[in-house]
């Protein structure tokens, strides 16, 4: 078994593949690795590698202070002591090295990215404009720490008199936790240098840094093997150092006494491996799950300790049943991303799907026509488009929504029993869903996996959160677009948010019929639904976004520059001209083609505007695209001209385009899946026998509409606006007009709108009424209301004598402005139940300040103080319920509306909020 697998996975390459599926994964030879960095301090010849040959032996672990070992030791370290000043992984001139090193002061507060290397930057007395010279920002100053930690683990070696006297076990901790130490300054930004070491251009240099330092150790201990035992010792330590890096990362003890405790087990279960080596899956766990789970494990922020010695158990199971590494590797979970245009299928841990083909299935539109050329029911994807003259072909996915859940299921069954071919029963399923997808959608997703196809468990997640946990980020702004639709969905810490995402029914679908127009119009006809894949192909070759469309256009009609050549399947050329680039235009001019929406920019600011203000910012940042429709040539360029437009000054903007944005939600997926935190994560076949798909969807509370609510509760229109009702009056204690303060004794209601002034009069009439006079009423201890805001309306600003304390119940969240008429100064507060965007669920107003409210994402208000609302909303599902307490308890006479040629009078530089919050005269 050991010489079967170690052949597979050690030879020219560590390869493993699923028998059933024919994937092939390929890791790194570690040997090769190290020696092609010119860093390995082996004293075998780096240019001849290691005997290949293998045998039926545990690798040679020795745990005994010999005179051998030591003086092996020793002539090792004399041996390199010529070359211990070593070149770096990734060399840098002088200056990029001295801000690099000066960068690393400032990581601990401001994490591995951009700021800590501007202040870098000017610790030296350099211009912050020096970080563009570095190509990848984030990964160069974790690279240089990398680095710089390997060469002072070196220097440790040479110096350190206290390693010679320890046994080699001993000696392989203490230069682990050396190591290790040398994070601990930075544990609390470690994750984000984990992710950043996880995207795929940096992970060839990552894995050379840790082979390095792994390889370092063992020389460090006296190893001299040149055989077998070389790898299999290096892949060994490999595991045991970043399951140690993991479980550092949850370990809240005194100077982390709980993580040299783990590590000093696992060492110790690695020398004492002789008994049991002869599990192959030990050296893969090692291999797949050491070296590279500390480096994929970190996309979304989780952090986790493996448990190594349960999950080896487990393994050491399956290998006395005679399971080799292509049987382990088949039980991984299975990831499947459905869309409008084509379906994406793999396995967790791959790099890309093995599966991927057009989202299409075909039946037969006359069975008897079908005799004779293999007749079957359905086909589906590529073998449906070959035979679409005989087939009736439909889409089970279209807009991003499943329309056929009964195509949709014969679909997944197609893919796993003849694309993948696996036992389906075997493996979780991961499975993707647009962004607001209704809840009984889900619901149908999670019963057929369960139901139809016995999955021992299944996940559902958002399709663009997976889109940027690909790109390393767990905070940004995702825009995929694919076949059907364009989502933006703001994400913050993983998390979309749900009131700010934009729905566009554009995408390629509708590039390609509106390409296929002009064309028509060019004098080029294509109807059938072959020539429109020929439409199609010419879309992917030749279109491009113009990033001034007017200026091209004009040159297109001036000159023939622009033209391109196609060449039709039966050999005529055509040329293409403004066509090219009138197609993708627009997605940011939709009215092109009659929409009367914004355009893709737009919606991107009108998301962004909807989100906290606190993190408007980083949102501009971390624009990532993602789906096959943001492959156009020049979008990510134009889309980033047209943000800068519109954002505010000062206001830094950077769209992302991963070259892996085609299949971005797949491989997020397959991240996903693959960390062992998200195992608790999954619903089992045993959750959902219990209580059925309610524990996936959390969403489950029915969203009632505005009147729902104003009827339910017995509301009335509000003076100030919006609409209300008393729930509460304390009748059992009630303030004297001596024990009240004297701007409570009552007060005529003030404004100068006279349409309302015979409501007030009314009102006034009323509390006459059942209070006697006014003036001469007592007042109660407090009094609780319900208040209901919905979208386009607004809390008008006005004024009473007694504190009034806001809670927010549900719905969206509401911003109540204060001005204080003394000192002119305004305050905004954003009231909501989303605590991580510094939303407050209950806020106290002052007695007699100026004060309004208004709902958050009706407006956009800059830092100068510029107001500009945004796009109308339904008021029936955008809403805001809140409840008032006010004590001394409130009465209407005390209630002063704000007149607005006063209050812009006095505070000139708040005219357009008061504007916004006061009626007009």
């Amino acid at each position: 078994m050991y010489r079967t697998a170690a052949k597979r996975l050690l030879s020219q390459g560590v390869t493993s593949i699923n028998v059933r599926s024919g994937r092939t994964r390929l890791l790194p030879n570690l040997r090769q690795i190290t020696c092609s960095s010119r860093f390995s301090t082996s004293t075998v010849n780096p240019q001849s590698g290691p005997n290949q040959q293998v045998n039926n032996e545990a690798p040679n672990f020795t745990d005994s202070k010999t005179t051998s070992s030591s003086s092996a030791a020793e002539e090792a370290r004399g041996a390199r002591s010529h070359q211990r000043e070593r070149p770096r992984v990734v060399e840098y001139r002088e200056e990029q090295a001295r801000v690099l090193e000066a960068s690393l002061r400032h990581v601990a507060k401001n994490g591995w990215g951009e700021a800590a290397m501007i202040a870098g930057a000017r610790d030296v007395g350099l211009s912050p404009s020096i970080i563009g010279s570095f190509p990848r920002k984030d990964a160069a100053l974790v690279e240089f720490f990398m680095d710089d930690c390997l060469q002072r683990l070196i220097d440790r070696i040479d110096s350190g008199e206290d390693l010679k006297d320890l046994i080699p076990s001993q000696r392989i901790s203490k230069l682990v936790r050396i190591r290790l130490e040398m994070q601990a300054p930075y544990i609390s930004k470690w994750p984000q240098a984990l992710s950043i070491q996880a995207q795929p251009l940096n992970v060839p240099t990552s894995f050379k840094q840790r082979a390095m330092l792994v390889d370092d150790i063992w020389h460090a201990v006296g190893d001299e093997a040149s055989d077998i035992d070389w790898y299999v010792k290096r892949t060994i330590l490999g595991g045991i150092y970043s399951t140690t890096e993991i479980y550092m990362l949850t370990d809240s003890s005194p100077d982390f006494c709980d993580t040299w405790r783990f590590l000093d087990d696992r060492v110790r279960d690695a020398f004492d491996l002789k008994k049991t080596f002869q599990e192959a899956t030990y050296l893969a766990e090692a291999v797949g799950a050491g070296m590279g789970s500390s480096l994929q494990g970190f996309v979304s922020k989780e952090v986790w300790a493996n448990n190594a010695s349960s999950d080896r158990q487990r393994e050491r199971e399956d290998v006395q049943n005679d399971m080799g590494v292509e049987d382990l590797y088949e039980f991984r979970s299975i990831v499947c991303d459905s869309g409008s245009g084509s379906v994406k299928t793999g396995f967790a841990g791959d790099d890309a799907p093995c599966v991927v083909f057009p989202s299409l299935i075909g039946q037969p539109r006359n069975k008897n026509s079908m005799i004779g050329i293999g007749q079957k029911d359905m086909y589906f994807g590529d073998e449906a488009q070959a035979r679409r003259g005989v087939l009736r072909l439909s889409h089970p996915v279209n807009r991003g929504m499943v329309r056929d859940w009964e195509a949709m299921e014969r679909l997944w069954e197609h893919i796993f029993d003849k694309e993948l071919r696996v036992t389906i029963e075997e493996h979780p399923v991961l499975l993707t869903e647009p962004p607001l997808n209704p809840k009984i959608n889900r619901e149908k997703m999670v019963e057929i996996m369960f139901e139809g196809f016995e999955v021992p468990a299944t996940y559902v997640a958002i399709q663009a959160v997976l889109s940027l946990y690909a790109s390393g980020r767990t905070t940004g702004i995702v825009m995929d677009s694919g076949e059907g639709v364009t989502h933006v969905v703001p994400i913050y810490e993983g998390y979309a948010l749900p009131h700010a995402i934009q729905r566009l029914e554009l995408a390629g679908k509708d590039l390609t019929d509106y390409l296929t127009t002009n064309l028509t119009k060019d004098g080029y006809i294509f109807t059938t639904s072959a020539e429109r894949e020929i439409v199609r192909d010419i879309k992917e070759r030749l279109s491009y976004v113009a990033m001034d469309f007017q200026k091209e256009l004009a040159m297109s009609k001036e000159s023939s520059q622009l033209d391109k050549q196609y060449e039709l399947p039966d050999g005529q050329v055509i040329t293409i001209g403004a066509a090219q680039f009138k197609g993708p235009e627009v997605l940011f001019d939709p009215s092109r083609m009659g929409l009367e929406t914004g355009g893709v920019h737009e919606i991107l600011v009108r998301a962004i505007m909807r989100s906290d203000m606190d993190v408007r910012r980083e949102m501009y940042g971390n624009v990532v695209l993602s789906g096959g429709t943001s492959l156009i040539p020049g979008l990510p360029d134009r889309l980033a001209k047209e943000l800068c437009n519109l954002a505010s000054p000062g206001v830094r903007v950077r769209v992302v385009a991963p070259p892996q944005r085609l299949h971005s939600v797949w491989i997020g997926g397959s991240i996903l899946a693959s960390l062992s935190t998200f195992q608790q994560m999954w619903i089992t076949k045993e959750d959902y026998t219990e209580s059925g798909p309610s524990k996936l969807l959390k969403r489950n509370i029915k969203m009632v509409t505005a009147s729902e609510i104003s009827a339910k509760l017995n509301l009335k229109p509000h003076i100030e606006g919006g609409f209300y009702t008393e729930t509460f009056r304390d009748a059992s204690v009630f303030l004297s007009k001596s024990q009240l303060p004297s701007e409570c004794e009552g007060m005529k209601i003030l404004s100068s709108n006279s349409d309302r002034d015979g409501e007030r009069t009314g009102i006034q009439a009323k509390y006459r009424d059942e209070y006697g006079e006014i003036d001469k009423v007592d007042r109660a201890v407090s009094t609780a209301i319900y208040f209901l805001l919905p979208s386009g309306s607004v809390s008008h600003l006005h004024r009473l004598p007694c504190a009034e304390t806001w809670h927010f119940y549900t719905g969206e969240p509401i911003t109540i402005f204060e001005l204080n008429d003394k000192d002119g100064k305004i305050k905004l507060t954003c009231l909501g139940n989303d605590l991580g965007n510094n939303q407050q669920p209950q806020y106290t107003v002052p007695p007699n300040v100026w004060f309004g409210s208004f709902p958050t994402n009706d407006f956009h208000i800059s830092p100068d103080g510029a107001v500009s609302k945004v796009e109308s909303r339904d008021a029936e599902s955008h809403y805001s319920l809140v409840g008032c307490t006010c004590a001394p308890a409130f009465q209407f006479e005390d209630f002063e509306l704000a007149k607005r040629s006063d209050l812009v009078s006095s505070f000139p530089n708040h005219a357009p909020l008061i504007s916004l919050l006061t009626f007009p005269e």
